[in-house]
């Protein structure tokens, strides 16, 4: 969403169980779900972890398919999504982990979908250090772990991981109600 400002910094988040469950996610969970880093090149150095996805249907539906919704980790993040429906007056849409692999880059790229373009995107870093950077319109960030920021996927981002480490972001897309979308559910209990 074209917001105010390249990036706001919202509020600081408790990250310790959150952490603790993305790292004992295995390597075939991080393999499993490839749809992101195959339908957009600018990920393909990317590794994701989807509890809620959106993929549109036509022009004004999108299915929104629910991953596990009693999982430890959604039971985990829902009193954080419930607040962050309440402050944007919307829906969360998609929530995912995306894991950047070391010495890898997100090349600059703007969200361009007309889904992209009217949610609040917001991130919460995990797993990140000072030799990652993000940019947005040119201008170099560093995200800090269990920050919430929201940023303005509208202008050109990208993100380099300059270290030996991986860098595990939440994101969170918040659709208001205002926006006249048809979302229909489907939950998969695996």
């Amino acid at each position: 969403m074209n917001i105010s400002a390249p990036i706001l910094e919202l509020y600081n988040v408790n990250i310790s169980n959150i952490l603790t469950l993305t790292q004992e996610l295995s390597k075939d969970e991080w393999d499993f779900w490839n749809l992101r880093q195959k339908t957009f090149g600018v990920h393909a150095n990317t590794k994701t972890y989807p509890l809620r996805w959106a993929e549109q249907i036509n022009e004004n539906t999108y299915q929104i398919f629910l991953k596990n919704k009693k999982s430890i980790i959604n039971q985990i993040l829902l009193p954080e999504v419930s607040k962050l429906e309440k402050l944007y007056s919307g829906r969360c849409v998609n929530i995912l982990f995306a894991k950047l692999l070391p010495h890898t880059i997100i090349h600059p790229h703007r969200d361009v979908s007309d889904l992209l373009l009217n949610i609040h995107r917001l991130h919460l870093p995990i797993i990140t250090n000072e030799n990652v950077d993000f940019y947005i319109h040119n201008k170099k960030y560093n995200l800090k772990e269990g920050t919430l920021y929201e940023i303005n996927n509208a202008l050109a981002h990208s993100v380099e991981n300059n270290s030996s480490f991986d860098r595990v972001h939440l994101i969170l897309d918040i659709l208001p109600y205002s926006k006249n979308i048809n979302l229909e559910y489907i939950f998969d209990e695996h």
